[in-house]
């Protein structure tokens, strides 16, 4: 009788195992424990991620034709334009020619050749004195001589006979003239030649206090520069100029 319920408890309890071998499993996890995966986007590596929001695409707006009686007029204008600027650019060609080619026109053609030729005779007839002025120069030198002759021998049989041999007379029939100096005249280094300078209080500093010697000149073209003496200022004023750069360098 033992043995018979010991049998009875053993298969109890093997159909017990049996029961919980085939039951399901409880979850330990709640409805808040699962997390969600959250969606993302994929985009290719290459393409710039795209804007949220995209601006709507501008709707072309057709062209108005335009008025054919418009487009007519505007090109008639553009011709009358063109004609207008034609006419006047005639007009103009037209007067010069009026004014070219009438009694006034002639006259101040006449004049303007006038005007041309006197320029170019000047002009020559300036180089041509220049250029003997240059060449009578180099005879300063006998020309003195002569002079200096003509003024030893002036009252004797040769000096009364061969007189007119004079380079003196020769110069004078190719023009050229003797010009003097005065006293005040403001110097000029190409027609004066200071010999001297001085002092003075009465004739102000670089002008001429008496002339020395006569020049020669032809036509303006000076042969031999006039001589003089030259103010150099009061004798105060100078010693302080002279003075002054030596206080300067101290």
């Amino acid at each position: 009788m033992i043995r018979q319920y010991a049998l009875s408890i053993f298969l109890l309890l093997a159909a017990m195992e049996n029961i919980s071998a085939f039951a399901p499993v409880a979850s330990t996890r709640t409805l808040g424990s699962v997390s969600r995966p959250i969606a993302q986007p994929l985009y290719m590596s290459e393409e710039p991620e795209a804007s949220a929001e995209e601006p709507a695409a501008e709707e072309p707006v057709e062209a108005v034709p335009e008025d054919p009686e418009v487009t007519a007029l505007k090109q008639e204008i553009a011709n009358l334009e063109s004609d207008l600027k034609a006419k006047q650019s005639t007009l103009s060609y037209t007067q010069n020619q009026v004014d070219e080619y009438s009694k006034g026109g002639y006259a101040r053609k006449v004049a303007e050749m006038e005007t041309m030729r006197r320029a170019r005779s000047s002009m020559n007839s300036s180089n041509k004195s220049s250029a003997t002025a240059s060449v009578l120069s180099e005879f300063l030198p006998l020309y003195d001589k002569f002079v200096s002759m003509r003024e030893q021998y002036a009252d004797t049989e040769f000096g009364s006979k061969y007189g007119y041999l004079t380079i003196v007379d020769a110069f004078d029939k190719m023009g050229v003239t003797e010009y003097s100096l005065e006293t005040g005249q403001d110097v000029d280094a190409y027609r004066m030649a200071a010999v001297e300078s001085e002092y003075s209080t009465e004739i102000a500093k670089d002008k001429v206090i008496r002339p020395v010697a006569a020049g020669l000149e032809l036509k303006g073209n000076v042969i031999r520069p006039a001589q003089c003496v030259v103010s150099a200022g009061p004798e105060e004023e100078a010693a302080a100029a002279e003075s002054a750069p030596e206080a300067d360098g101290e």
